[in-house]
């Protein structure tokens, strides 16, 4: 349960223009997630690169959101990770 002045900040936050609730909320995050070294942000950024490159290249096979989110529903319940559609 939040204490009172949490519940009146709260209050306070959602008056805010949205633009400003989601600057709000994220610095929030920022200060639950606690220290990120900078080479994992690093390798992170690599690794974005490396896959936007993939794409770019394409060598890299993109699904449609519905087969993703079937796959990952299936993955949830232990099954295959294969497509469900053959892609043309």
């Amino acid at each position: 349960m939040m204490h009172r002045s949490a519940l009146e900040v709260f209050d306070a936050a959602l008056a805010l223009p949205e633009d400003d609730r989601a600057k709000l909320a994220e610095k929030l995050v920022e200060s639950l997630d606690g220290d990120v070294s900078a080479d994992a942000e690093d390798a992170w950024a690599a690794e974005i690169e490396r896959r936007l490159a993939r794409i770019d290249a394409g060598q890299a096979k993109l699904l449609s959101m519905e087969d993703a989110v079937a796959r990952l529903h299936r993955a949830a319940r232990g099954q295959s990770l294969a497509p469900l559609h053959s892609q043309a």
